[in-house]
């Protein structure tokens, strides 16, 4: 059974590209290093444990944001998480996403 605490971080960031690719390409890569993952181009996730990580997460990001553009920083929990419904193409598939296995370490 998976625990309520488990959380999702969720940054959606809309950054005009033109003059501004420097900016984009530092941000995204502090993501990386932070342990996001890509969903879509300019939206990245990440698990953590417990809400305490994910709040210390929240707080690391907001120290280092770009000057520019629009930057939204969402938490929820992971049943939330693993409710969405992903839609590929127009053949319409449902997918949703699958809670990651606590039986494993991820380094």
């Amino acid at each position: 059974m998976r625990s309520f605490r488990d959380m999702y971080t969720i940054v959606m960031f809309d950054i005009e590209t033109k003059n501004n690719q420097k900016e984009i390409t530092k941000f995204k890569k502090l993501l990386q290093i932070l342990g996001f993952d890509m969903f879509q181009y300019s939206i990245y996730y990440k698990h953590s444990t417990t809400k305490e990580i994910a709040l210390s997460l929240e707080q690391s990001l907001i120290k280092d944001l770009p000057h520019l553009g629009k930057i939204a920083i969402l938490s929820i929990t992971s049943a939330q998480f693993c409710r969405m419904k992903i839609f590929y193409d127009k053949e319409k598939e449902v997918v949703s996403p699958q809670p990651l296995n606590q039986n494993f370490l991820i380094i």
